[in-house]
Order: structure tokens, then sequence, then C-alpha cells
């Protein structure tokens, strides 16, 4: 794509130290999709307060307004942070001492996020049972509803799989290194991690506005979303929870998540929603 006109911007954005290097490497690779399946493509073809590009081919034209997930406003993970720190430092070092003597390890699955002034009820209450629960017996920890935990032989494989994962590292002789794997964790800490649901809603509607500058410059202009997110599952249903939202001109939403998906527009066609896919190939489902 070097020749096309507008690369030079795309590719100083590359090199911004902060997340519009990474929303610019979205906007990238969703354009090399289309120009790579034949499409024409246009930067930032109404200028700025506009979509990023402008599709045209096999008799498809549209803009695309993309978006990507900033992490770093996700207080949920924040929030996540600091609660995995606090209980880490609570079970120093005699938790983790006990599991490292007999070669364990733990896992804790938390439901939610909780204040650190409730760290000391959640070590008590593993004090209280730890010592005598079973290996591979998992257990509720009811100090914070809907969590549990399990005690698992060091080398086994992770029990909680899903989630935001938090553990120590204890380097225990300097200058060798140690891989970042559970059996180096005696104590990892998880939680659900879930959609900024209100994030997605306020991109949605600023994609909207950046559509309906395209239409005042283009009337007629047809437009559509690209949102990168977590969790596909809960952020498709969100999406289709606030399509109303979106302007009359809105083709529909390509969601880019672990799974991905189109989010149509009622009276979409199937030659344009065979168009919108490109943008998540080659893992799009309907």
């Amino acid at each position: 794509m070097r020749d096309l006109a507008g690369i030079e911007e795309q590719i100083r954005r590359l090199n911004i130290p902060s997340h519009e290097a990474l929303d610019t490497d979205l906007v990238l690779r969703v354009a090399g999709r289309y120009h790579r399946s034949g499409f024409n493509i246009v930067f930032e073809a109404n200028g700025k307060g506009c979509s990023d590009l402008l599709i045209e081919g096999h008799g498809f034209r549209s803009y695309a307004e993309v978006k990507r997930e900033n992490l770093l406003d996700h207080k949920h993970q924040a929030n996540v942070k600091r609660a995995s720190l606090a209980f880490l430092a609570g079970a120093e070092p005699e938790i983790r001492s006990w599991l490292e003597d007999r070669e364990l390890r733990m896992e804790l699955k938390f439901s939610r996020s909780f204040s650190p002034s409730i760290v000391s009820t959640v070590i008590e209450e593993l004090r209280s049972h730890l010592y005598t629960v079973g290996v591979l017996n998992e257990q509720p920890l009811n100090s914070v509803p809907g969590s549990r935990y399990i005690v698992l032989p060091c080398q086994s494989a992770p029990f909680f799989r899903k989630g935001m994962h938090t553990g120590h590292i204890i380097v225990k002789e300097p200058g060798t290194p140690v891989p970042v794997a559970p059996q180096n964790m005696p104590i990892l800490v998880v939680f659900d991690w879930l959609p900024n649901l209100k994030a997605l809603k306020k991109r949605l509607k600023k994609a909207s506005m950046q559509m309906r500058g395209d239409a005042s410059m283009d009337p007629g202009a047809q437009g559509f979303i690209v949102l990168e997110m977590s969790h596909g599952e809960l952020a498709k249903d969100a999406i289709v929870e606030h399509f109303s939202l979106l302007p009359t001109n809105c083709l529909g939403v390509v969601l880019l998540s672990d799974s991905s998906y189109l989010v149509p527009r009622s009276d979409l066609s199937a030659e344009s929603a065979k168009a919108l896919m490109v943008a998540g190939t080659p893992m799009i489902q309907t």
C-alpha cells in the first residue's frame, strides 16, 4: 500500500508513542485486507472529523470508521490490578512458603474486583482451610461471593484458563532466567474479564458522528464500523442492543474479537454483507 495517497501520514502515526499508534495499526490492517482483495482505498477521504477509510470496488462503495478498545481506559482492569497486587502481598510469605515447601501452587478465581481493605479477610479464610484442603479439590471462597480456589501440584496445567491472570515470580538465584509459567507462580490470581460496555457505547456514538460528517460532504454516502474488542459474544449483544444509536446510513458493524461477527442493518444485501466481511477475514462469522 506504499503508493496509496495518505499512507505517509499513517506511517507517521505509527511512530507516535501512545495508543494512537495501535489505533493506526488497526486501520492499516483493515485497509490492507481490502487492498489485498482488490478494492481501492482512500485514507480519511473527507478529512478530520470523518471516517478513516473510503472503500470502493466490485460494485461496492462505503466509508469505514475503525475503532479499537483502549484497555488503559478500562477502570475494571485498574481495579483488578490493585486487588490482585494487594492479595499477593498479603499472602507473603506464609501461604507462598507453605505451598512451595510442598511443591504445590494455588489458583484463585475471583468473580469481581474487591477493595484491598478486605484482603485480610480473604487471607484469613484461606489460612483456616488451606492446610487441610485436598489437592485438586476446587473450593468456594466465601469472603468474595462467587469466587473459588484450588490447590494443584506445582507442574499442573492451568486450571482457570480464562480471565486476567496475575502472579508473582520469585527469582531465587540472581541472574538466572525464570520462565513466565504457572509452575513458577506459587499463587496465581485470576479475575473474570468483562467488556467495558460504557466505552463501547461511547465509541458507537463517536463513529456515528464521523459517518454523519461523511454524509454532509458526500450526499448519499454509506458507511460501516469496524470494532476491535474483547469478549466478542457480550460485545456483540451490546452492539445489537445499541444499534438504534447508529445513523440510517450505517450498513452494519464488524466486530473483531476472540470470535468475529457481523451485525448488519436489517436490509443489508448479501453483496454488501460479503464486502463488509472482508474487514474481518479470514475468521469472520455471521
